[in-house]
């Protein structure tokens, strides 16, 4: 098998409950005082203006996936994660890698380690949960069953989120079927949100007779 196919060491591997928690979230979470979460929550439109805005600059091709995806799309949630897929070609990579770094971006799931991603791991399908001076990152590979950036590009669009940054981000209705396919506890609660922002963004969408 080559390295790029190669899957995550057990010890850096994503470490989620039974109901779909990301678990290391919650730890970093809670290894704050509440006055760092406070200042976590003030920051963090800044810091995800601030992730993606080097993201673009450098050329990397992702989309926007997850919870921060609802968001954009109008569905009245907050998360402190922004979860990507990136294209896994090596040019691609090459561009992504250098942005880690720039962030400081080490494993969350030991961040004592400071093991920071590479291009092996950054050219496979997994899941990269990462922590960066900026917040949470989650780079991943594929979503689902096993889509891929290729998989997803044609169900995302291009945002305007201010400042000069326009981002790819997947559509609400990808979104909601890939939440109903995983079925964990954590998606299941997500599900009637996501649902009725769907049926408004179509009314809101149906022309006018």
């Amino acid at each position: 098998m080559p390295p790029e196919e190669q899957d995550l060491p057990r010890e850096l591997q994503p470490n989620y409950s039974e109901d779909g928690v990301d678990l290391s979230l919650v730890r970093w979470m809670l290894s704050l005082t509440p006055a760092e979460r406070l200042r976590v929550l003030e920051q963090h439109s800044a810091n995800l203006e601030e992730i993606l805005r080097r993201l673009r600059e450098s050329g990397t091709d992702f989309v926007i996936v997850g919870e921060l995806a609802g968001e954009l799309n109008g569905a009245p949630v907050h998360t402190l994660e922004l979860d990507i897929v990136h294209s896994r070609d090596t040019a691609n990579v090459a561009r992504l890698l250098p942005v880690l770094e720039s962030l400081d971006a080490v494993f969350r799931i030991q961040p004592e380690r400071r093991i920071q991603p590479n291009a092996s791991y950054l050219s496979g399908p997994g899941h990269l949960n990462l922590i960066t001076r900026f917040g949470p990152l989650d780079v991943l590979g594929s979503i689902g069953r096993g889509l891929a950036y290729a998989d997803l590009l044609p169900h995302s669009a291009e945002m305007d989120i201010g400042g000069g940054i326009r981002v790819r981000v997947l559509d609400l209705e990808t979104l909601n079927a890939l939440k109903e396919d995983l079925g964990t506890d954590k998606d299941r609660a997500m599900l009637p949100l996501l649902r009725r922002t769907l049926e408004e963004q179509r009314r809101r969408e149906r022309p006018v007779c």
